[in-house]
């Protein structure tokens, strides 16, 4: 399921990226990434879930390692393209940054992965299993890959990036109408979402007693979509892993509340 709106978010994201690209900390052979992860298993999956970062890391596109089949392929075309993104977790993810998320995701009946974890050198920390909703990965502040990374950018370059970049998203999210968007990274960019006196935070400490303060969960709502941020680190999700089953109980309970 394609909505046909996607040709022209598309065709817009290839017009900007073809005016932005030869920007110094635009990471060099790189692609715009609307969004990470598996679109048509997205739209079939029972509870269609969303994660939020601010932009795609420069080691997506590292030069030994291949994760986007780009090669002798028409890039530019809605189809091809969307089937590059949608092949992402199965072709070389960066399973290192990502699961961050996915050890929270997989208490959620979820995952980027789907039916089958990808080979990988890195020993997970967690227990995988398949789940029945896949998830898409997105960026709020842009979809430009920059080197460097985002917090290491000049004040001018942000706002540069932002100026489309956040208009794409929300376009974006027109077309995945999301049931639940997890959004992790600095504070302030949860209200490119939705405003800050709208946001509600939910009290950690209440349910779990040993929680360090630091760590908080707060909740809004989006057009039709609950939206929690999770408080972040450098990579997403700060909360130890003993407590992702109790934050996801958490979520749960909030979302439709």
């Amino acid at each position: 399921m394609r909505p046909k709106l996607f040709n022209e978010i598309v065709n817009y994201l290839w017009e900007y990226f073809d005016d932005i690209k030869g920007a110094d900390y635009v990471a060099k052979n790189s692609i715009p990434i609307l969004f990470f992860g598996d679109l048509d298993s997205y739209f079939k999956s029972p509870t269609k879930i969303i994660t939020v970062a601010k932009n795609p890391s420069h080691s997506e596109f590292p030069a030994d390692v291949k994760r986007f089949d780009t090669l002798n392929k028409k890039i530019t075309n809605t189809d091809v393209y969307i089937e590059i993104l949608s092949q992402y977790f199965k072709n070389n993810p960066y399973t290192s940054w990502f699961n961050n998320f996915e050890k929270l995701l997989q208490h959620l009946d979820a995952s980027f992965y789907g039916n089958s974890y990808p080979d990988d050198k890195n020993k997970l920390s967690f227990k995988w299993m398949p789940q029945p909703n896949c998830v898409l990965h997105t960026d709020i502040c842009s979809p430009i890959a920059t080197n460097p990374t985002w917090n290491d950018l000049s004040t001018t370059e942000q706002r540069k990036l932002l100026n489309k970049g956040e208009s794409i998203w929300h376009e974006l999210i027109k077309l995945l109408e999301p049931d639940l968007i997890l959004i992790s990274c600095k504070e302030e960019y949860k209200n490119n979402i939705v405003v800050d006196n709208n946001w509600s935070e939910i009290l950690l400490s209440q349910t779990i007693p040993d929680i360090s303060p630091r760590h908080k969960l707060k909740c809004a709502k989006f057009a039709t979509s609950s939206v929690f941020w999770i408080s972040s680190n450098v990579p997403p999700i700060a909360m130890k892993d003993a407590d992702l089953p109790e934050i996801a109980s958490l979520i749960k309970s909030h979302k439709d509340s």
